[in-house]
């Protein structure tokens, strides 16, 4: 997918009261001030209740999905890496990967809660 349709699914959450989710966790919740994509990574530039900015910065996710309803899903599952090509997946999963982090081969969710 190309960076402008990431752009065009993420305006639709600007200046809204959004929360991140990942496993029924929740990242960050706020309003959704300004997201910047660069590189391998993307930027949401949050303002929560109290009036703090905060930033949470997540890696380009695979895939990118968006429903009227006011969801987004940041998908960083294995599987929709390689287009579930069995062979692939099972290859990458028993690989020793260093980093523990919590989206990985996950999915994150953005709420709109407008």
């Amino acid at each position: 997918m190309s960076l402008e349709h990431y752009n065009k699914i993420l305006q639709n959450f600007l200046q809204s009261k959004v929360i991140f989710k990942c496993d029924n966790k929740i990242l960050k919740t706020g309003k959704l001030k300004l997201f910047n994509v660069k590189q391998y990574f993307i930027k949401f530039y949050i303002e929560t209740d109290k009036g703090e900015s905060k930033i949470l910065e997540l890696p380009y996710p695979f895939s990118i999905d968006y429903t009227d309803a006011g969801r987004c899903t940041l998908n960083y599952k294995v599987s929709s890496l390689c287009n579930n090509t069995q062979p692939v997946i099972g290859k990458l999963k028993t690989c020793k990967i260093n980093s523990s982090h919590k989206i990985y081969d996950n999915v994150v969710s953005l709420i709109s809660l407008n």
